[in-house]
């Protein structure tokens, strides 16, 4: 679902200030939450301060621009059964081609300020919390990349681009090893994210990436995985997090 809201515009009163609005949105249905907010100056505000606007072309890694990328996958089967997510890994920078996918499961643990963070929202605390989960470490977490590529053109990127001549990934989101396996890039397997995985990725591209949660066979759990997309400089390309939460196990 897609939604948009404009904000009123708000005078800045000082070099930094903290800015409050009243806009909220209930999600309603599992599955993903996806929030941009893009700031403008639409006139130059005087001082030290230019008319500035934000980049439509990368979000990610605009100043003006904030994403907030949540999924939240329940497969059916049991809580014995592999689990499985597929996203597009984008690379919008011109000056870098080596990127990687720094993939990492949120441990209770030591992660618990993230995790507080992320059920602070709620919405996701509502999800899990009627659920009666707790966070925990799959048995394993698996990477590999799939068959599906395609370019993304400036025409694509325009705010008057038809939404449908924009290219799409024809399989994303929640997926079931059967169709990891089958879409997997030929000659790959899944692999153990150990440390980075590795992405030559020009300008425009995006490639499909599979993520692949073993459940601890635990009852009653959830696993954060996060995914941070990096060029070989340090910059940030993206990223996303996942919540997988098995399916009760009824025998």
């Amino acid at each position: 679902m897609n939604l948009n809201a404009v904000i009123p515009g708000h005078a800045v009163a000082g070099t930094e200030e903290t800015y409050f609005t009243n806009w909220s949105y209930t999600f309603t249905n599992l599955g993903h939450f996806c929030l941009l907010a893009r700031v403008a100056n639409n006139s130059p505000p005087g001082g030290a301060c230019a008319q500035q606007g934000y980049n439509s072309a990368s979000p990610a890694t605009d100043p003006q621009s904030a994403i907030h990328n949540i999924n939240v996958v329940s497969m059916l089967g049991g809580r014995s059964r592999p689990m499985g997510f597929a996203f597009a890994a984008v690379n919008m920078q011109r000056d870098i081609q080596k990127t990687f996918l720094e993939v990492n499961a949120l441990d209770p643990k030591k992660d618990r300020e993230k995790l507080e963070q992320l059920v602070s929202m709620r919405g996701i605390d509502r999800m899990l919390a009627q659920r009666q989960v707790k966070f925990a470490v799959p048995k394993g977490l698996l990477i590999g990349e799939g068959r599906e590529r395609l370019f993304y053109r400036p025409e694509h990127l325009g705010e008057d681009a038809p939404a449908h001549c924009v290219p799409r990934m024809h399989v994303r989101g929640e997926v079931n090893a059967a169709t990891v396996k089958r879409l997997l890039q030929p000659g790959t397997k899944l692999m153990e994210p150990k440390g980075k995985h590795e992405l030559d990725l020009l300008y425009g591209e995006a490639r499909q990436t599979f993520l692949e949660v073993e459940p601890c066979g635990k009852e009653h759990v959830a696993y954060a995985v996060e995914v941070t997309h990096k060029g070989e400089d340090g910059r940030d390309l993206g990223g996303l997090l996942c919540i997988f939460v098995p399916a009760h196990d009824y025998f």
